[in-house]
């Protein structure tokens, strides 16, 4: 097994990383691929009811606030989902246009104290201040705005870090979210309330549009691949050339030590095929200080690869492979476990036409509005995959 020696920039806080690296052929392989247990703890938010109330109101961050008479909503919810398609007589009909609350209660049993609360959300439009426990929740947007406000983009998605405002054991854990999709947050900044502006705003649905997850880790662990709020990512994929005969793939990894003790910190990449099958093995190891992280850069070679090609190309398919992250304390514990997809592809692109693995395609593009009745664009899994498959299939 070859070993290699590289120097770290400065940047990172530890003088040097030594790397271990391991060809895993295919006909080595006994068993399908069997990730180690995972330390991380995804819970979906949108498994049990929200409150909601389709005004502003006064003091509903607040976790002592009485909100038995809000309806009950699920999530993903479009608060413009009763009136997307309204039958009007004459004028222009745009949807409801303003700002909302959403609250949630919940709890976090006692037995992961100590470890980090993030809450992930995937789509809030078009912007929102949220509160946990009656604390505001600071985002880190540039726009100007004239109140509090933790994240605008209503198609990008924010993870917070909420672990100081949580409380665990019995006693419920208050998230309060206030949502505008036009109001204070965009008075005079976002959009010119012109009437063929109104028209378009009309279309701006508001809401929680898209999951929110609550993902706990051990201190020692790998981010999101999610920048805003927290200013982190996780892993970074690419492939450096790609051949039928090889591929080099180059792998980032970010492993964050927010504990306040000097770790040693070992992290096993493996890229696996669709099959189960480990085709590629690097080990690498540091020492991380108190509340630093490293940035390990792993490269290696695949033989034989299955290269990644749109869906309908007389050359291949859309094969994927997966990266398992697993981070070890100590060179031994597992506390932490990542996955990320990976397409094995080169693009290029000349004056007339792109080259997926050096091969010309001839491609179209389609848009979609997520738009229906009953849903507004608050649209339930299911539901956007049918469209994105029937996007494929077209």
């Amino acid at each position: 097994m070859p070993m290699y020696r590289r120097h770290i920039p400065s940047r990172c806080p530890v003088p040097r990383i030594v790397f271990f690296v391991a060809m895993t052929c295919e006909w080595l392989a006994a068993a399908p691929y069997v990730p180690q247990p995972n330390n991380r703890v995804v819970i979906n938010l949108g498994d049990t009811p929200w409150k909601f109330i389709k005004q502003d109101v006064s003091g509903a961050h607040i976790p002592s606030y009485n909100d038995a008479a809000w309806r009950e909503v699920g999530v993903p919810h479009c608060y413009n989902s009763l009136d997307t398609y309204q039958n009007i007589e004459s004028g222009i009909q745009i949807t409801y246009q303003g700002t909302v609350w959403y609250r949630k209660h919940f709890k976090i049993p006692q037995t992961l104290s100590g470890r980090k609360i993030f809450l992930h959300f995937e789509q809030v439009s078009v912007a929102c201040a949220l509160y946990v426990n009656g604390m505001f929740v600071p985002g880190n947007t540039k726009v100007p705005q004239p109140d509090r406000v933790t994240h605008v983009g209503g198609y990008i998605p924010f993870v917070v870090d909420i672990s100081t405002y949580v409380v665990f054991g019995d006693t419920n854990n208050v998230l309060a979210l206030r949502v505008a999709n036009l109001g204070y947050w965009n008075s005079g900044y976002w959009y010119t309330p012109t009437l063929g502006e109104m028209y378009w705003v009309g279309g701006q649905y508001g809401g929680i549009l898209a999951p929110v997850r609550l993902v706990i880790t051990d201190p020692v662990h790998i981010p999101l691949n999610v920048y805003s709020v927290v200013e982190r990512w996780g892993t970074y994929g690419a492939v450096v050339n790609a051949t039928d005969a090889s591929a080099t793939i180059r792998v980032q990894t970010n492993v964050y030590n927010d504990s306040e003790q000097l770790q040693q910190i070992t992290l096993r990449t493996e890229v696996v095929d669709a099959s189960g099958t480990v085709v590629l093995t690097i080990i690498s190891s540091g020492i991380a200080q108190a509340q630093t992280k490293i940035l390990f850069d792993q490269q290696g070679s695949i033989l034989n690869p299955k290269l990644w090609y749109p869906n309908y190309s007389p050359h291949g398919t859309p094969y994927l492979y997966t990266i398992y992250s697993t981070v070890l304390r100590d060179g031994t514990q597992p506390v932490d476990v990542f996955q990320t997809p990976l397409g094995i592809r080169t693009i290029t692109w000349d004056q007339n036409f792109p080259y997926i693995n050096g091969r010309k395609h001839l491609m179209r593009g389609a848009a979609k509005r997520y738009d229906y009745p009953g849903f507004g664009s608050g649209l339930p899994e299911e539901l956007r995959w049918k469209d994105i498959r029937l996007l494929a299939e077209s």
